[in-house]
């Protein structure tokens, strides 16, 4: 789900422009790719869209660092994003 704020911002000194916060469902199995060579696996979530003035657009929303096998199955619903998604030119609409 995504949440688009244009004038009421709900964190303190709001950029001008569109922010989407963003919600979402995680279910992720990656105990395979745990083998003798892998210490650590570094997990992003890259939002894509497009404007007018831009085609493509690419914004990391939420990140984790997994150090073992027993960690390695992500589940989720309602994640919010750890990073908010902004466009200082009201493009996200």
């Amino acid at each position: 789900m995504i949440r688009l704020y244009r004038n009421h911002y709900p964190y303190r000194y709001p950029p001008k422009g569109d922010i989407a916060l963003i919600d979402f469902d995680i279910n992720a199995d990656l105990t395979s790719v745990f083998n003798w060579n892998v210490k650590e696996l570094f997990v992003y979530l890259v939002y894509e869209f497009q404007t007018p003035k831009q085609e493509f657009n690419q914004v990391v929303v939420w990140d984790d660092i997994i150090l073992n096998k027993q960690d390695a199955h992500i589940k989720g619903k309602n994640v919010e994003a750890e990073y908010l998604v902004t466009a200082y030119n009201n493009n996200l609409r």
